[in-house]
């Protein structure tokens, strides 16, 4: 018998194999021969991926794009990069907001005010306060945001003088308008309560003067609201009426509710140009029901504009309720509805209110995934298409806890705990998992380790989506594999505590490409 050395074509790699041949009579040598399965290697992507991106998002931005759809992210002024130029250790973020005992205890009965915050950073020197709004800026920008939606919470303070010099920072940034900030009216706060009609006619003017104001084609320049349905048409008709004989400004009142069955209530004025809601919960069961709880509608039926809210997570302390986000799940299902019901506009719900954990903006707990996986969605809904996945990424998602974990806090102070929040038709249980998101070139091998465990699939490409049981101990890890070559890897900055401090709730998110250097869980005390 005579053996022969045959290389094969498998469809990624040559695999040298030794093999017998025989020709009906004899066995014969036959030298070395070239056995193909007609499979053609993948041509390897073209194009340049977008910085921490696994696709190129210059199709999409909004200086390039002839899309018409935008999306904004709802801008809470109490809650910047930094409250004091503080190291983060010792921050008012950490001290006040995180400490179970801070701001004199006043927040010791639920555990802590806030769950996460902001990513971290040294001191800087000079003016840091704008040094921190160029940062946000320029995130939101580069991940495809044509713009924030501002609270406007009062007219004088802090909160107002950070909303002004947003403005004035976008306009320098982006002196050609392509970041907007559109004023929205909180109705329940002193702004609408502290002062007259023509006191919010000129303070909204300074909206309309900058270069980041919002203007329509035809020239009307656009305001929001939150809880606009608090005040009756004639309320709206009258300051819309004060902006323009004060300031000669036409307004296109694109409403934000948060009753959404009010929406009729402004039909039949000219400065009705569309609308949304804040949303029905950051669970991914209620983003993918379709019917009755399809609020869009009724007002594209009526010729107006809609703005669909996107929630990535919903965690309230202080209210005592917590969504049920099923890791990335609820992010993604709130674009899918946007994709499927064609919104003219998105509001991400939020950018910085970390009171309600909704923040997308980079953090500790969820560092930039948020803004990552959106800009995926961004692409697909502005182009059309799926962006083209240039390389290999892969993000995990996980809490820091089991559902039925005891809470050391108890012994310092803690009483009041968060529940699920029942929502209704749709509502995702509450679940112990890990989950993996992948953007792939092409098929790969995928293992995540949990509690020690291995689990491996094989994950299709494009962007992918996996879930596997939660279970405590070191900090879950993934490793994608493709033909024996490791492709992306990442390890998780928190580990999943047996014996944790405090009911935190909020998915820990991270990224193998923009890597974890300064997350970390800040629910230790």
């Amino acid at each position: 018998m005579t053996s022969a050395t045959v290389t094969i074509w498998d469809g990624s790699a040559e695999q040298p194999a030794n093999v017998t041949i025989w020709d009906g009579i004899e066995e014969i040598p036959v030298g070395t021969i070239e056995v193909n399965d007609t499979t053609t290697p993948p041509p390897p992507p073209a194009g340049t991926p977008t910085d921490g991106l696994a696709f190129d998002m210059s199709p999409a931005m909004p200086q390039v794009t002839s899309s018409p759809k935008m999306v904004f992210a709802h801008y809470f002024p109490p809650y910047p990069i930094s409250l004091d130029n503080k190291d983060p250790s010792v921050d008012y973020y950490t001290t006040g907001y995180l400490d179970i005992n801070g701001e004199s205890n006043s927040h010791q009965a639920y555990g802590g005010f806030l769950r996460n915050r902001p990513m971290g950073r040294a001191p800087l020197a000079g003016d840091w306060t704008t040094a921190d709004l160029v940062t946000e800026v320029h995130n939101a920008h580069d991940a495809g945001l044509d713009g924030f939606v501002v609270d406007c919470l009062s007219a004088s303070g802090n909160n107002w003088t950070r909303s002004q010099h947003l403005i004035q920072v976008a306009s320098a940034e982006f002196p050609d308008g392509s970041f907007k900030v559109i004023p929205m009216i909180d109705t329940t706060t002193s702004f609408t309560t502290a002062q007259s009609v023509a006191g919010m006619a000129d303070e909204l003017n300074q909206f309309a003067t900058a270069a980041s104001a919002y203007y329509l084609p035809d020239g009307r320049f656009v305001v929001s609201s939150f809880k606009g349905e608090t005040y009756n048409a004639a309320w709206w008709d009258t300051l819309f009426a004060s902006m323009k004989s004060r300031h000669g400004l036409n307004v296109a009142f694109l409403a934000g509710l948060l009753n959404i069955s009010t929406w009729t209530n402004y039909q039949g004025y000219d400065w009705y140009y569309g609308v949304g809601d804040w949303g029905d919960g950051a669970d991914p069961g209620i983003a993918a029901v379709t019917g009755a709880s399809e609020h869009s509608t009724g007002p594209k039926n009526a010729g107006l504009k809609w703005m669909q809210p996107v929630q990535a997570q919903n965690v309230r302390p202080n209210q005592h309720v917590y969504d049920e986000a099923m890791g990335t799940a609820s992010l993604r299902g709130w674009w899918e509805r946007t994709i499927r019901n064609d919104s003219d506009y998105v509001q991400m719900v939020t950018w910085s209110d970390y009171s309600e954990s909704g923040s997308v903006q980079n953090s500790v707990l969820l560092g930039n995934v948020v803004l990552d996986i959106s800009s995926w969605y961004i692409y697909k809904w502005k182009q059309g298409v799926e962006p083209t996945v240039l390389r290999d990424v892969v993000y995990l998602a996980h809490r820091t806890h089991m559902k039925n974990a005891t809470f050391a806090s108890s012994a310092a102070g803690q009483t009041q705990w968060m529940s699920h929040w029942s929502r209704g038709t749709g509502e995702s249980p509450v679940a112990d998992i890990v989950e993996v998101v992948t953007f792939l070139t092409a098929p790969a091998d995928v293992t995540v380790t949990v509690g020690g465990v291995p689990t491996t699939y094989t994950a299709q490409a494009g962007l992918y989506a996996h879930t596997v049981p939660l279970a405590t101990g070191a900090a879950p890890s993934v490793v994608v594999n493709r033909s024996g070559v490791q492709t992306a890897a990442l390890t998780s900055p928190v580990a999943v505590d047996s014996a944790p401090f405090k009911d935190v709730w909020v998915y820990a998110y991270s990224g193998s490409l923009r890597g974890t250097a300064g997350q970390y869980n800040p629910n230790t005390q």
